[in-house]
């Protein structure tokens, strides 16, 4: 029965698709960085109505759907307009699909569609969110190599599964969004595909590593990137989507932290954040 619910529930969103709206924000990653977590504290706001599941993916997996597709998972004109008038205040809705900032399509697809859509970038210290994916990968039986072999062999592999997904768009590739533990953490490479298709003004970066620290400073940031108003919110610490494994070894910690070392200092110039990562 509640199958049947849920098939119901979809194909009246479907149908409704033209009464929705569109984003006005998009997490875009990174993956194991904490986008769950900030997505479900920006939901606590009165001023965000969130999407019907964080993770649309639409622009990396989904784009053959289309737009009809994509609209049935955010809120209608009606609800927006409601909560307008409920809470005396804008009303924004957005998803957080952590792909998108990896995915070779998504920045022009994004720009096409959503032109003044505001994009957050949430980057973890690229160490430890490889070892992180790695463990997420282990714990989903979709990886049974040891990490150092697996980051060993991963550049060979991961260049023939980008050409696929280059040479067609519509390539859907397990092995490039699952078993790019240390390409995820190249995010200068990755944030300079953003940003010639939008200005910087238009994608916010957050540390991880802050948002752990500090959350409320980081929200109250955030909200003002939104133009929501400033509130506050009691905050859990609490992680989601939490893979609990054994520490990294002091020599794989030094060798990820003195290859990704200039790949760091990289993503300061390029967004003139201070990063501590080392």
């Amino acid at each position: 029965m509640s199958e049947i619910i849920h098939q119901l529930s979809k194909a009246t969103r479907f149908i409704s698709s033209p009464m929705r709206v569109l984003p006005n924000f998009i997490i875009i990653g990174a993956q194991r960085s904490g986008t769950t977590y900030l997505y479900n504290l920006l939901k606590f706001h009165p001023s965000v109505l969130p999407a019907f599941r964080k993770e649309v993916h639409f622009f990396d997996k989904n784009y053959h759907r289309g737009l009809a597709w994509y609209k049935a998972h955010f809120p209608t004109i009606i609800e927006k307009i409601i909560n307008n008038s409920t809470n005396s205040c804008r009303t924004i809705t957005g998803e957080a699909s952590p792909y998108y900032l990896f995915h070779p399509h998504a920045p022009e697809r994004i720009r096409d569609l959503l032109p003044e859509v505001k994009l957050i970038a949430l980057l973890r210290n690229p160490t430890d969110r490889a070892f992180s994916h790695y463990h997420f990968a282990v714990e989903r039986q979709a990886e049974s190599r040891p990490f150092l072999q697996a980051i060993k062999e991963e550049k060979e592999m991961l260049k023939k599964e980008t050409d696929k997904v280059m040479n067609n768009p519509h390539h859907l590739s397990f092995l490039h969004q699952m078993h790019s533990y240390l390409t995820r953490g190249l995010y200068a490479e990755q944030l300079r595909a953003w940003y010639r298709l939008f200005t910087k003004q238009k994608i916010h970066i957050i540390l991880s590593e802050d948002l752990f620290e500090d959350p409320q400073s980081v929200l109250n940031n955030l909200y003002k990137f939104l133009s929501i108003s400033q509130i506050d919110i009691t905050l859990s610490q609490e992680k989601v989507n939490k893979v609990n494994y054994d520490k990294m070894d002091a020599v794989t910690r030094k060798l990820l932290t003195k290859f990704y070392r200039p790949f760091n200092r990289d993503l300061e110039k390029l967004t003139g954040i201070s990063i501590s990562w080392d």
